[in-house]
Protein backbone atom coordinates (compact mmCIF):
# COMPACT_ATOMS: atom_id res chain seq x y z
CA UNK A 1 0.00 0.00 0.00
CA UNK A 2 1.27 3.11 -0.78
CA UNK A 3 2.28 5.48 1.75
CA UNK A 4 -0.74 8.44 3.21
CA UNK A 5 1.63 11.74 1.74
CA UNK A 6 0.41 9.53 -1.75
CA UNK A 7 -3.00 9.17 -0.81
CA UNK A 8 -4.59 12.75 0.15
CA UNK A 9 -7.71 12.20 -0.91
CA UNK A 10 -7.65 9.37 1.85
CA UNK A 11 -6.70 11.82 4.95
CA UNK A 12 -9.98 13.13 5.57
CA UNK A 13 -12.45 9.96 5.58
CA UNK A 14 -9.33 9.00 8.05
CA UNK A 15 -9.34 11.65 10.12
CA UNK A 16 -12.87 11.60 10.69
CA UNK A 17 -13.03 8.26 11.57
CA UNK A 18 -10.61 8.75 14.46
CA UNK A 19 -12.41 11.79 15.21
CA UNK A 20 -15.46 10.35 15.72
CA UNK A 21 -13.90 7.28 17.29
CA UNK A 22 -11.72 8.96 19.88
CA UNK A 23 -14.44 11.46 20.55
CA UNK A 24 -17.03 7.88 21.64
CA UNK A 25 -13.86 6.95 23.73
CA UNK A 26 -12.94 10.15 25.75
CA UNK A 27 -16.97 10.90 25.95
CA UNK A 28 -16.56 14.56 24.42
CA UNK A 29 -19.43 15.67 21.55
CA UNK A 30 -16.41 16.92 18.88
CA UNK A 31 -18.17 17.26 15.28
CA UNK A 32 -15.77 17.93 12.76
CA UNK A 33 -12.83 19.78 11.45
CA UNK A 34 -13.03 23.46 10.16
CA UNK A 35 -12.08 23.67 6.76
CA UNK A 36 -8.51 25.23 7.33
CA UNK A 37 -8.03 22.19 9.86
CA UNK A 38 -8.43 19.92 7.47
CA UNK A 39 -6.20 21.65 4.86
CA UNK A 40 -3.52 21.65 7.32
CA UNK A 41 -3.99 17.46 7.92
CA UNK A 42 -4.13 17.07 4.12
CA UNK A 43 -1.18 19.46 3.46
CA UNK A 44 1.04 17.31 5.67
CA UNK A 45 3.51 14.60 4.75
CA UNK A 46 2.71 11.99 7.47
CA UNK A 47 5.80 10.48 7.22
CA UNK A 48 4.48 8.25 10.02
CA UNK A 49 1.47 7.25 8.18
CA UNK A 50 -1.62 6.52 9.44
CA UNK A 51 -0.50 5.98 12.90
CA UNK A 52 0.86 9.19 13.07
CA UNK A 53 -2.62 10.24 11.65
CA UNK A 54 -4.42 8.48 14.46
CA UNK A 55 -2.22 9.33 17.29
CA UNK A 56 -2.13 12.96 16.24
CA UNK A 57 -6.41 12.68 15.95
CA UNK A 58 -6.39 11.61 19.43
CA UNK A 59 -3.71 14.09 20.72
CA UNK A 60 -6.37 16.54 19.83
CA UNK A 61 -9.18 15.35 20.92
CA UNK A 62 -7.87 14.65 24.20
CA UNK A 63 -6.80 18.57 24.23
CA UNK A 64 -10.06 20.05 22.08
CA UNK A 65 -12.61 22.29 24.44
CA UNK A 66 -14.54 22.86 21.44
CA UNK A 67 -16.79 21.05 19.33
CA UNK A 68 -15.33 21.96 16.11
CA UNK A 69 -11.45 21.13 15.61
CA UNK A 70 -9.65 24.14 14.29
CA UNK A 71 -6.13 24.62 12.89
CA UNK A 72 -4.83 26.43 16.39
CA UNK A 73 -5.90 22.51 17.91
CA UNK A 74 -3.64 20.65 15.83
CA UNK A 75 0.01 20.56 16.71
CA UNK A 76 2.64 22.04 14.76
CA UNK A 77 4.48 18.50 15.01
CA UNK A 78 7.82 20.17 16.92
CA UNK A 79 8.15 22.53 13.65
CA UNK A 80 11.59 23.03 13.88
CA UNK A 81 12.00 19.37 15.27
CA UNK A 82 10.24 18.09 12.73
CA UNK A 83 11.86 19.95 10.06
CA UNK A 84 15.45 18.94 11.24
CA UNK A 85 14.57 14.95 11.80
CA UNK A 86 12.84 14.89 8.35
CA UNK A 87 15.77 16.34 6.76
CA UNK A 88 18.56 14.62 8.93
CA UNK A 89 19.95 18.05 9.53
CA UNK A 90 21.78 19.07 12.57
CA UNK A 91 21.09 22.07 14.62
CA UNK A 92 23.32 25.15 14.00
CA UNK A 93 22.75 27.22 17.21
CA UNK A 94 22.23 26.23 20.87
CA UNK A 95 19.27 27.96 20.43
CA UNK A 96 17.39 25.20 18.01
CA UNK A 97 19.32 22.62 19.63
CA UNK A 98 17.52 23.99 22.63
CA UNK A 99 14.15 24.26 21.59
CA UNK A 100 14.23 20.47 19.39
CA UNK A 101 15.18 19.32 22.84
CA UNK A 102 12.43 20.98 24.71
CA UNK A 103 9.40 19.93 22.05
CA UNK A 104 10.94 16.38 21.81
CA UNK A 105 10.45 16.29 25.76
CA UNK A 106 7.34 17.95 26.15
CA UNK A 107 5.29 15.41 23.46
CA UNK A 108 7.39 12.74 25.59
CA UNK A 109 5.75 13.16 28.35
CA UNK A 110 2.20 14.63 27.41
CA UNK A 111 2.30 11.22 25.19
CA UNK A 112 3.05 9.00 28.56
CA UNK A 113 1.11 11.33 30.86
CA UNK A 114 -2.24 10.91 28.32
CA UNK A 115 -1.78 6.78 28.41
CA UNK A 116 -0.81 6.85 32.16
CA UNK A 117 -4.48 8.49 32.75
CA UNK A 118 -6.47 6.65 30.17
CA UNK A 119 -5.19 3.43 31.30
CA UNK A 120 -5.68 3.84 35.05
CA UNK A 121 -9.19 5.10 34.36
CA UNK A 122 -10.18 2.31 32.21
CA UNK A 123 -8.56 -0.26 34.63
CA UNK A 124 -10.94 1.31 37.31
CA UNK A 125 -14.10 2.49 35.75
CA UNK A 126 -13.49 6.13 35.40
CA UNK A 127 -13.48 5.94 38.80
CA UNK A 128 -11.36 8.58 39.81
CA UNK A 129 -10.69 7.58 43.73
CA UNK A 130 -10.11 4.57 42.53
CA UNK A 131 -7.86 5.47 39.80
CA UNK A 132 -5.68 7.46 41.76
CA UNK A 133 -5.34 4.89 44.59
CA UNK A 134 -4.02 2.41 42.07
CA UNK A 135 -1.66 4.68 40.60
CA UNK A 136 -0.45 5.42 43.93
CA UNK A 137 -1.37 9.34 42.90
CA UNK A 138 -3.14 11.93 45.28
CA UNK A 139 -6.50 11.96 43.85
CA UNK A 140 -5.74 16.08 43.88
CA UNK A 141 -2.95 15.43 42.02
CA UNK A 142 -4.33 13.04 39.44
CA UNK A 143 -7.32 15.19 39.05
CA UNK A 144 -5.05 18.05 38.05
CA UNK A 145 -3.50 15.99 35.41
CA UNK A 146 -6.71 15.02 34.38
CA UNK A 147 -7.44 18.59 33.88
CA UNK A 148 -4.30 19.14 31.93
CA UNK A 149 -5.05 16.89 29.59
CA UNK A 150 -8.70 17.66 29.43
CA UNK A 151 -10.04 14.22 30.27
CA UNK A 152 -13.39 13.90 31.98
CA UNK A 153 -15.37 11.01 33.35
Amino acid sequence: MPPLRERKEDIPDLSLHFLQQFSNTMRKKIQGFSKDAMQQLVEYDWPGNVRELRNVIERVVLMAEEELVTRADLPTHGVVAEEFIKTNRVPRTAEQLKQIKKQRREKLTADIERKFLLEAHERNEWNITNAAKDTGMDRRNSQNLMRKHNLKP
